[in-house]
């Protein structure tokens, strides 16, 4: 399918969009169009192109809480989770669960076995790059404040670098979940950066393991 490309007002270039495309996902005069470089691809579609996406998860059968029942539906992208379950302390843990490692979501309605969780942030996973780059910027601190503290022997300090591995989590979760959602701005290289991710999140652990053997 080719496009004309029309130039106006001297510099403005305008290419039309195809009028199938147009009605079948209902684009009408004013509407916005999100629009994405992949190297030199331009990719147009629609501004709700990205749905919310919805599960439910069944504890009702369980009472064990492991987070990878969320953490998984999280990282995958989806954005709304109801959750089902028999055992009222469940709750407590979810709540725990969503403020450590889910950063974006909030739990938005709480029933006595059941509740729904779901993401609020609009905008947040534009934030990509700055989150990615405070991973980097995180792991640094621990390294180089972790091997002062234990070149002094100030054992005690540790607690506050061990720490700043679950925040590490929620920050490699977030850009898991952005990759797996919505790819990199470069499509060639979100396997790559999802491999990064990981090992980040991996490094920060091996961290935390590190010091808190210091401390014993």
């Amino acid at each position: 399918m080719k496009r004309k490309v029309v130039q106006i007002a001297g510099f403005t270039k305008v290419v039309s969009l195809p009028s199938e495309w147009v009605k079948q996902h209902n684009i009408q005069k004013g509407d916005n169009l999100e629009i994405r470089e992949e190297g030199n691809t331009l990719v147009v579609s629609p501004e709700s192109a990205h749905h919310l996406e919805k599960a439910v998860i069944d504890l009702t059968k369980t009472d064990t809480f492991l987070r990878r029942f969320i953490d998984v539906y999280y990282r995958l992208g989806y954005d709304e989770l109801e959750i089902e379950f028999s055992d009222p302390y469940i709750v407590s843990r979810i709540q725990e669960e969503v403020s450590r490692r889910l950063l974006g979501f909030e739990i938005v309605e709480q029933k006595e076995n059941y509740c729904k969780i779901r993401s609020i942030s609009k905008g947040v996973e534009e934030e990509f790059d700055i989150i990615l780059r405070r991973v980097f910027m995180m792991l640094t601190s621990m390294s180089k404040e972790g091997l002062e503290i234990l070149k002094q022997k100030d054992y005690e300090k540790l607690h506050s670098i061990i720490a700043l591995e679950e925040v590490n989590n929620k920050f490699t979760n977030f850009c898991q979940r952005n990759l797996n959602k919505y790819g990199h701005m470069d499509d060639k290289k979100t396997t790559i950066v999802y491999y990064v991710v990981t090992i980040l999140e991996t490094i920060a652990d091996a961290y935390r393991d590190i010091f808190k053997k210091a401390l014993k």
